[in-house]
């Protein structure tokens, strides 16, 4: 029913910051085919059960009980009704905030949808600065980065594809916290001062990361986190569903070398697709570095690491070995240099009675993690 359906949406929209919901934004697709102005002038969508199930996935069973979580406010989750998006119009050259959806009805199977009259012009008659998206494809996801990144980047992608006329591969950069604000993970609306920064015509970023971490609203503030949770989840997704191909590397700067910025490689498949690889990539120093201050409760500075990953040969399977060790040895006032010692000399589980095993479960709750960083 849905192989080859496409549907516009405009790049204001796709570009917007916000917060929502994997089902939100699959239900605003859906809705973006069949929207219909009505006699006021206002914009309606009415979408039929049957075609939600079949979209969705959802053969059989209630479909109402996903309604109403979509709609009712929820700890941590915004609902429907409270979608609300900060977009720059470049034709008007104005900055505005406005809520995505004014009404929402679910009754005899059918969902209704009516859209807020600021953004009508965004979702019916687009006559340009759109991007034509496979319903199909967005359908698939299982997560709300992977959809969000697909919209980006296929807007990106197709943009330099009109003005290039060549088949790519194409490069694009995005600053670290302007992608954050298009995926979610900074929601604008939970701090004021957020929102506020994000109406100016050129953002502070390094002072919106810096109030995100602050007021406690940014969940992936640590890098690794965020290439974990959000990237390589939508890479592999991406690359393994979508009609484009996805790599990424991270833009570093200063002595710390600090990711400022994501630079992703896009192609279009069938040309010059690169080969798959399941596999993470490779990670270079400065992300083996992140992940142990992150691995350790001790708190070790960025060269303490270095010397670490350098007695191991730049081996984190080693250094994990060996700090699940350091666990089981009671007190250590100097744990860089026992680590160094430890790797270095080959210390065993019989060193302290640890195990491969117990090893395995270290002090990641990966379970956790993804509760905390993965929605939907």
């Amino acid at each position: 029913m849905l192989s080859n359906v496409t549907y516009k949406k405009s790049n204001t929209l796709i570009t917007a910051k916000g917060k929502s919901t994997l089902l939100g934004q699959k239900l605003f697709a859906i809705g973006i085919l069949m929207a219909k102005e009505l006699d006021d002038g206002s914009l309606e969508a009415i979408i039929p059960g049957t075609y939600l199930r079949k979209a969705l996935g959802r053969n059989n069973g209630s479909f109402y009980d996903q309604i109403v979580a979509l709609v009712e406010p929820q700890k941590n989750k915004a609902s429907l009704l409270d979608w609300r998006i900060i977009y720059k119009d470049k034709e008007e050259q104005k900055i505005e905030a406005s809520n995505v959806i004014t009404d929402v009805t679910f009754h005899d199977g059918r969902l209704t949808l009516r859209y807020n009259s600021k953004i009508k012009k965004y979702i019916t008659g687009l006559k340009n600065n759109y991007t034509v998206l496979n319903l199909s494809e967005s359908l698939t996801f299982t997560s709300i980065y992977t959809y969000r990144l697909y919209e980006v980047l296929k807007a990106e992608m197709d943009y330099q594809r009109a003005i290039s006329h060549s088949e790519g591969p194409y490069e694009v950069t995005y600053e670290l916290t302007d992608l954050k604000l298009m995926l979610g993970i900074i929601d604008p609306q939970e701090n004021a001062d957020i929102a506020k920064a994000l109406k100016k015509e050129s953002p502070d970023y390094e002072k919106i990361e810096k109030k995100a971490e602050e007021s406690g609203i940014n969940k992936m503030s640590n890098y690794t986190d965020f290439r974990r949770y959000a990237l390589e989840r939508a890479k592999k997704e991406l690359n393994k569903k979508s009609s484009i191909h996805v790599d990424y590397k991270p833009v570093r700067m200063g002595r710390g070398g600090k990711v400022v910025s994501i630079c992703f490689k896009l192609s279009r498949v069938g040309h010059e697709k690169a080969k798959e690889v399941e596999d993470a990539p490779k990670k270079d120093i400065f992300e083996q570095i992140d992940e142990m201050q992150q691995l350790f409760s001790e708190k070790i500075t960025a060269s303490d690491a270095k010397a670490i990953l350098e007695a191991a040969g730049m081996d984190m399977k080693k250094v994990r070995y060996a700090y699940g060790i350091s666990r089981k040895s009671g007190r250590i006032d100097n744990i860089v240099g026992w680590m160094i010692s430890a790797i270095k000399n080959g210390y065993t589980e019989n060193v302290s009675g640890a195990s491969d095993a117990d090893f395995e479960q270290n002090t990641y709750d990966f379970e956790e993690l993804e509760k905390r960083f993965v929605e939907n």
